[in-house]
């Protein structure tokens, strides 16, 4: 089987066997061809072929040239027959592009790949930065124009009432004292004398990990993140915009209706609010400081355990790893042939195979064998011939 490009010209030559001595070639024959393509799956279709099979001096040897267009196949067969010659036949395995066709990225491509990621990113840019800013200046305008003046037409509460009824509001609602936040400052300190002693060590004993794993986390990572992008901005803009009408066309006219408030009534209103929101008391402290010391025991246990299963992912060790792949790694001899598509590890040790083992050559055939490197097996052949001017080495199968 011949391995070659698709829809591209080829040069073929052959010898003509003669079929009473086979180990003869046969001159002066009017050769008929017969050629057969196959696409796929699909049925073998017979075809033409232009050219018209003819020898070369009297050598025996013939020679067929066959154009881009009858090659445009993924299969062509194709038959030689003539009076005193052996029936002999062709088979092409054609691809596309072969190994010569391939080329590396060059690094504006590398970088042109990169730009289009992250534009398929849809990520906040500075143009959406700018609307979000003109609508905040906006806001801001607004507030100083119309909600300071309508507040200035309240009616006055003393600063003395004012204190008195927020005194007595922050004792209602119980919030955190100096105590309490001494006990929360306790508990933080701990965290932090734990983040110095124990996870740091924890992540300098991480393992290495390969470029296509720190590629996938990093992916999942901004997945993940659920970054603001422009539709998420456009959508705070309308909101924004909706704001906007509404401080200037309804909160300013419900200001200006309010009516005159007591101590006693802003008094009661905070103690609503206060309620209202549920801010936190020195029982709500409590419950967080027992669920902090619980976090401390589990980051004692749990998560640096956790921690010292991830990999490291340096560029220094992604590269240690590429290096000990090429190095220090071993790999099985192949078993049998390779075809054209084949890894890169499968070519560079089938070529190492060739190369090293036991090789056998029939000269009475053609065949020429490499055998296994404990010498008990065939591993491929090739069929090889020589016309007295051109040798031809067959491919191993």
């Amino acid at each position: 089987m011949i391995k070659a490009k698709k829809n591209a010209v080829y040069y073929l030559s052959f010898p003509a066997i003669n079929s009473s001595t086979p180990e003869s070639y046969v001159s002066g024959e009017s050769i008929v061809d017969s050629a057969y393509y196959k696409d796929g799956v699909g049925a073998w279709t017979s075809m033409a072929i232009a050219d018209t099979v003819s020898e070369i001096g009297s050598t025996g040897v013939y020679e067929l040239d066959l154009s881009a267009s009858e090659l445009n196949h993924d299969k062509v067969l194709i038959k030689f027959t003539s009076t005193n010659m052996a029936d002999d036949m062709v088979m092409f395995d054609l691809s596309a592009k072969l190994v010569d066709d391939l080329q590396d990225l060059s690094a504006a491509q590398v970088n042109a790949e990169c730009d289009t990621a992250i534009a398929d990113a849809a990520l906040a840019t500075a143009a959406n930065l700018a609307v979000v800013d003109g609508i905040v200046d906006a806001i801001l305008v607004d507030s100083g124009t119309t909600i300071p003046a309508l507040i200035a037409a309240l009616n006055n509460v003393s600063a003395a009432d004012v204190n008195a009824q927020c005194d007595l509001a922050i004792s209602d609602a119980a919030l955190a004292t100096a105590a309490n936040l001494a006990v929360v400052d306790g508990i933080v300190d701990t965290i932090l004398v734990d983040s110095g002693t124990t996870i740091p060590a924890l992540i300098a004993a991480l393992n290495n990990v390969s470029a296509a794993d720190v590629n996938a986390q990093c992916d999942l990572a901004i997945s993940d993140a659920a970054l603001a992008t422009a539709a998420n901005l456009a959508v705070v803009d309308g909101i924004v915009d909706a704001i906007l009408v509404d401080v200037g066309t309804t909160i300013p006219a419900l200001i200006a209706a309010l009516n005159n408030v007591s101590a006693a009534d802003v008094n009661a209103q905070c103690d609503l609010a206060i309620s209202d929101a549920a801010l936190a008391t020195a029982a709500n402290l409590a419950v967080v400081d027992g669920i902090v010391d619980a976090i401390l025991v589990d980051s004692g246990t749990t998560i640096p355990a956790l921690i010292a299963a991830l990999n490291n992912v340096s560029a220094a060790n992604v590269k240690a790893q590429v290096v000990a792949a090429l190095s220090t790694d071993t790999y099985a001899e192949p078993s049998g042939g390779i075809t054209s598509t084949a890894s890169l590890a499968s070519k560079l040790g089938f070529l190492t195979t060739v190369l090293r083992n036991k090789t056998t050559f029939n000269k009475n055939t053609g065949v020429k064998t490499v055998r296994n490197d404990a010498d008990s097996a065939d591993i491929v052949t090739s069929t090889n011939t020589d016309d007295g001017t051109t040798f031809t080495k067959g491919e191993y199968s």
